[in-house]
């Protein structure tokens, strides 16, 4: 083997392991973006959750009467002490 060509395979074998190192990284790289995408997903749904259950909570007739129910008595407190404004 020649000089030139024993330096073109020195080469072409550092270009690839090169090649191969940066890979991994990158690799490296996504599956870590990966894992920090899949706990944003999994603490997003457990928010979304969470939020369906506020809802559902919120649209019970009871608790809306509840509701209704202390605010009229907030109301009725406001008018009958002469505030001029309801509290906001």
């Amino acid at each position: 083997m020649t000089i030139p060509r024993i330096a073109f395979l020195m080469l072409v074998t550092a270009s690839t392991l090169i090649l191969v190192v940066a890979l991994r990284a990158e690799t490296t790289r996504l599956n870590y973006a990966i894992s920090r995408l899949d706990a944003e997903a999994i603490e997003l749904r457990r928010r979304a959750a969470s939020c369906e259950l506020e809802i559902a909570r919120l649209r019970n007739p009871l608790a809306l009467e509840r509701i209704a129910e202390r605010l009229s008595a907030v109301a009725e407190e406001h008018v009958t002490s002469g505030d001029a404004e309801p509290p906001r």
